[in-house]
């Protein structure tokens, strides 16, 4: 399913990696949670890696991998317990 299905919307994301961020921080079922936070955060790191092959990229996109990567910690705490 697509996530705009998903939501019901349709959004045009800045960057492609943002469509597992998204996935996860809106899936409501615990169960399902922990493989949601998994996927984008194994999408987020290979797009830091592929950064760090082109001079880490523009300073914008860092922030909000970094914030990404943050808020699914975060997420993964309140929501499911783990550290």
């Amino acid at each position: 399913m697509a996530l705009t299905e998903l939501v019901g919307i349709r959004m045009e994301l800045k960057y492609p990696w943002m469509y597992e961020y998204i996935y996860a921080i809106v899936e409501t079922e615990d169960d399902k949670l922990a493989e949601g936070i998994a996927a984008a955060e194994a999408t987020i790191l290979a797009r830091v890696d592929e950064l760090a092959l082109d001079h880490g990229g523009a300073p914008e996109e860092q922030v909000s991998l970094a914030v990404a990567l943050s808020e699914l910690n975060k997420l993964r705490i309140e929501r499911l317990g783990c550290y």
